[in-house]
């Protein structure tokens, strides 16, 4: 029997990846799923899969992994998909798929909110207080595993997957279709500090100062994140900024503005796989993003920057955009002697 362990997952990128999995399923295979009771379930299971639902208390987690442990039988595999290892040791082999780079490095909490930290800093002793509970550690990308294998000392298996992938590739496929877009560039990601929009944003600004104006849209949930929404809503005005924040969509409009924007401007300071890098190359778009191990783990993008310099980032955007690029004026020596002897 298959028994999906995924009481904690019922948003973002998680959301997205256990609603294909789920929609995978088939009577061919017995299981059962816990579920949290905040996941939105707009489809059927297969009537030899049990769901039960997990209320997002202690309570409800704790009740979730008693029913758990009294469920699986010695020939069970065990499929944990939020992340954590199940708090008491199971009679089938268990499986975690480690999806969040937050709980493998100390630090990167800067910027969330408290409650934020809390969870992440809960979560991350709950993985190393349990992780004796698990047989193995699944994992995205090399860059995960070998996070895994320098902070845990575990060694992790490597099986990346999207709900859609017919059209992904690592390459950009030169077309004549990025012509005439409603958007120049998208940036699809939550409101989350690590997500960098103050950074891009700043991108935005010197652009607008070299006089150079693209089209720029945002996926930001403008309740959740009503403080960053505000200040872009601020820096548009005050510097004429040609920004456009959709809000939060469903999967399927999501996939609608990639096909309303020219490329993909992605300068997230970490993920575990970045699955808007899969989303967009899928949709034929090209890509700009952060110099960093997780891209280069998926796609090889048309250009790259350090996301941690706002010139950077812009000067990507104009290289990509065939804007002029400035010229260093300079001197040789004797030149140099005389523009010294000015000075005096």
């Amino acid at each position: 029997m298959l028994i999906i362990n995924a009481p904690n997952v019922h948003s973002g990128g998680g959301y997205t990846l256990l609603r294909g999995l789920l929609k995978a399923l088939d009577n061919s295979i017995t299981g059962f799923i816990f579920l949290d009771k905040r996941f939105y379930l707009d489809f059927s299971i297969p009537r030899s899969f049990t769901v039960h639902r997990v209320a997002p208390t202690l309570r409800g987690r704790l009740s979730g992994e008693l029913k758990l442990k009294s469920l699986v039988n010695k020939k069970d595999l065990v499929f944990c998909f939020g992340n954590l290892p199940p708090l008491f040791r199971l009679k089938g082999k268990t499986c975690v798929y480690l999806q969040n780079r937050h709980l493998l490095e100390s630090g990167m909490l800067k910027g969330f909110s408290p409650s934020t930290r809390l969870k992440i800093t809960l979560e991350r002793r709950w993985l190393s207080w349990r992780e004796k509970n698990v047989d193995i550690f699944l994992v995205q990308t090399p860059s995960m595993q070998r996070i895994m294998k320098n902070n845990f000392g575990n060694e992790s298996k490597i099986i990346p997957f999207h709900t859609d992938v017919t059209n992904y590739q690592r390459f950009f496929k030169k077309s004549n279709q990025l012509e005439n877009k409603k958007w120049d560039f998208i940036y699809v990601a939550s409101g989350d500090p690590h997500k960098n929009h103050h950074r891009l944003i700043k991108a935005w600004i010197y652009l607008a100062e070299e006089g150079i104006t693209p089209t720029l849209c945002l996926t930001i949930d403008k309740k959740k994140y009503h403080k960053l929404c505000a200040w872009i809503e601020n820096i548009k005005k005050a510097y004429g900024l040609n920004i456009y924040n959709s809000g939060k969509k469903p999967y399927k409009s999501v996939i609608e503005l990639y096909r309303n924007a020219g490329a993909l401007i992605y300068p997230s300071l970490c993920e575990t796989i970045g699955l808007p890098l899969i989303e967009a190359r899928s949709e034929g778009l090209p890509i700009l993003a952060s110099e960093l191990d997780y891209v280069r783990d998926v796609v090889e993008p048309e250009q790259s920057f350090d996301p941690v310099s706002e010139i950077s980032m812009g000067r990507a955007v104009k290289r990509f955009l065939g804007a002029p690029m400035e010229k260093l004026d300079i001197k040789e020596p004797h030149s140099f002697i005389k523009e010294i002897l000015k000075i005096s």
